[in-house]
This record gives C-alpha cells, structure tokens and sequence, in this order.
C-alpha cells in the first residue's frame, strides 16, 4: 500500500526472508533487493509513472503484484 503509488510502496506481512524484485512492464528487472523483517518500503521516486510488477519471493513460494505508479 498505497496502490495506486506515487514515491513509495509498503509491504507488510512479508515471511521474514527473502527477495524483492520490481519489474517494469517491458519486463526488465528495475530493482532487487533482499528482505529481512517482515516489512519494507520501496521508494518509487527514481522510477517513471507506468505500471510494475513486484515479485515476492520466500522460502515458502512467490507471489506477484500489480503496482502502479502515478
């Protein structure tokens, strides 16, 4: 949250390890990074508006979501 973003996206409820991975919609990786704790916070203030997709990877599995940046 908040969907629709405009500087930043936060994730709650992540597994405590893992990685995150947004992806713009041409398909190119636009940043990665490694998950410790249970939440985060990406800041989307250096990407173009458009929409994202932000992969959620664990031990237990990965979940995809549809961001959109205004």
């Amino acid at each position: 949250y908040p969907n629709p973003a405009t500087d930043y996206v936060r994730i709650s409820g992540l597994p405590g390890t893992g990685t995150l991975r947004l992806i713009n919609a041409a398909g190119c990786l636009v940043l990665q990074k490694k998950v410790t704790s249970s939440g985060e916070t990406l800041s989307l203030a250096d990407h173009s508006q458009g929409i994202y997709f932000l992969s959620v990877e664990s031990p237990q599995g990965r979940t995809i979501l549809k961001i959109i940046r205004n």
